[in-house]
Order: C-alpha cells, then structure tokens, then sequence
C-alpha cells in the first residue's frame, strides 16, 4: 500500500480514529464563514437562525468547529446552511479548477491552515 499519491503528496485519511492528525475534516467551513462575515452576523446570530429552519445538531461552539474545519458535517446540514444565507447549495464549496489534477486541488484544501500553501507569509 502506497503512502503518498504518485506526484508525493501524502493521501488524506478521513477517519475517527486519526483524531490527533492535524487533518481538516471539512472543505465547507472557510466559505461558511465568510458568508457569516458578509452579514455581519456573530456565530450566536447564525446558529439562532440555523435553528429557527430545524438545525439542532450543533451549538455555538459547533459552528465554530464547522468554520474552523475541525469537524466533519453530514452532507444533509448543508441544506440549512444553503438556507439562512439564502445561496444555492454549490456556492458553500471552494471553487475548484477543472484544469488541475482533483486530489491535488482536495489535498491542499485539506491541509491545516498554518502550512496551506496559499496562507504561508510570503518572505
């Protein structure tokens, strides 16, 4: 079994057991933000307007996991989301390329934010 995809990048491995892997568990959180963001909306106001459609899964320190990518979501939650900030279900996702290689383009949306290549301090 090989350890890394062919171009070296290391596979993600998505499973409950790896919890002290600094791997993100989402891809939806970043954009979820921002759109919390360009309300002006506190995470408290978001999650209140979660609930009003039926989201009762999560507190305020859920949807802070969600936007910090620190915890998986089921894909039936995006609906809610897609909801309260009144967007079509597509736009919680990071637009992705359809010229570069897939696993590269989830490998590095995947990676903790410190050692995203698009997050380093340019020197």
């Amino acid at each position: 079994m090989s350890t890394s995809l062919p171009n070296g990048i290391p596979p993600i491995v998505f499973s409950p057991h790896n919890r002290g892997m600094k791997t993100l568990r989402n891809i939806v959180g970043p954009q979820i933000r921002k759109y919390r963001m360009e309300r002006d909306w506190s995470q408290e106001l978001l999650l209140a307007k979660l609930q009003v459609e039926g989201f009762l899964s999560k507190d305020r320190a859920g949807v802070a996991k969600i936007e910090s990518q620190i915890i998986c979501m089921c894909d039936y939650d995006l609906y809610y989301f897609a909801r309260v900030f009144e967007v079509e279900l597509p736009d919680l996702f990071p637009k992705l390329s359809p010229l570069a290689r897939l696993d590269e383009q989830l490998t590095n949306l995947m990676r903790p934010r410190n050692t995203h290549p698009s997050l380093r301090q340019q020197k």
